[in-house]
């Protein structure tokens, strides 16, 4: 079966500033609003790429939006949805669920069944399949905002030849992709794995890994960013309140001024270097994680604690004591190590 890579969407939470960039680095012409997308609370920029192809630019318009969240779990951008023209979807459904992947949405779009499926079980990427016939068709040829647009493109770029997407593994990713979509096996690469879409390719390259500023919350990346700019040197100084409130919780008041005022200021790049993911099939030892029950220094929920367990695919071990364990309960921290 053939398959077409026909659209490339980023999701950020500045639409304008997103949309300039792109006009100008790609000296982009007209963009036109893809006229579903409204309804679903993103603005949208999309604009023709050559003769068939379209780069998107979406954002949600409201903090709560499911996209917005994850935005700003991943630093307020990031590529989005690879859209992939198919000439049926028989046999997708079935593919997907062998395969252990959800589908996050089906759906009929301006006449064609479409599948979306889950981000969280395919790398990371909304991957698009739309069921549309002919090939040398796509939604947008009878929108006339988007003819428009096509008249109006500029020479600068005239296609898009290909896509990375980064992957814990990245040949098994690939391997997935080409066994959902139905498509010919991916070819090895000199860092992973590629598959073709047509004329296009998807490469699947190692992760580069995350930072301890990708990691945290928004409020925290904004203050860590301005005591960062505030020092002078480009360092951070953890504020008494922060640690009283977050990361001493356990501990009398004495003791927590005490150790505050043992701290050194730390500087901002140990907090935005990012850290190669860790590969626990080749460790070669049984891997745990410990957790103090009242640590909060990463506030419970989305952006708590429990999901660097879940990565690690291991239950935590819990033991009392708040993210200063090692000060506040060192007999129950060393009994769970051992535990562990």
């Amino acid at each position: 079966m053939w398959a077409e890579l026909r659209q490339v969407g980023f999701a950020t939470l500045n639409h304008d500033d997103a949309v300039a960039t792109a006009v100008r680095l790609l000296e982009l012409g007209p963009g036109f609003d893809d006229p579903v997308l409204g309804q679903m609370q993103l603005a949208d920029f999309t604009a023709p790429i050559g003769p068939d192809t379209y780069l998107e630019v979406l954002a949600p318009t409201t903090e709560e939006h499911p996209v917005a969240r994850w935005l700003r779990k991943v630093g307020g951008a990031s590529g989005w949805v690879l859209s992939t023209q198919v000439p049926s979807l028989a046999g997708v459904r079935e593919r997907a669920a062998g395969h252990g992947v959800r589908i996050a949405v089906e759906t009929s779009t301006l006449g064609h069944d479409i599948i979306q499926l889950h981000p969280l079980d395919v790398g990371g990427v909304l991957l698009e399949l739309d069921e549309f016939l002919p090939r040398s068709a796509w939604f947008w040829d009878d929108l006339p905002a988007a003819r428009t647009a096509q008249a109006g493109r500029t020479a600068k770029v005239d296609n898009i030849v290909a896509v990375d997407i980064a992957a814990d593994d990245p040949v098994a990713l690939a391997a997935l992709w080409a066994a959902i979509i139905g498509i010919d096996p991916p070819v090895s690469t000199d860092d992973g794995a590629a598959i073709s879409l047509s004329s296009r390719t998807i490469r699947f390259v190692p992760a580069a890994g995350r930072s301890l500023y990708d990691e945290v919350p928004p409020a925290y990346q904004e203050l860590f960013t301005q005591l960062a700019k505030a020092s002078g040197d480009n360092s951070i100084a953890m504020p008494y309140e922060v640690w009283r409130s977050a990361f001493m919780t356990d501990a009398p008041e004495e003791v927590q001024r005490l150790t505050h005022s043992l701290m050194v200021p730390q500087p901002f790049q140990y907090f935005t270097q990012t850290v190669a993911p860790l590969d626990t099939q080749t460790l070669g030892v049984p891997v745990s994680y410990v957790l103090g029950s009242e640590d909060v220094a990463l506030p419970p929920g989305e952006y708590g604690w429990h999901r660097f367990a879940e990565r690690l695919g291991v239950s935590p071990v819990l033991t009392p004591g708040s993210h200063e364990a090692c000060f506040t309960q060192p007999t129950a921290l060393a009994e769970a190590l051992l535990k562990a």
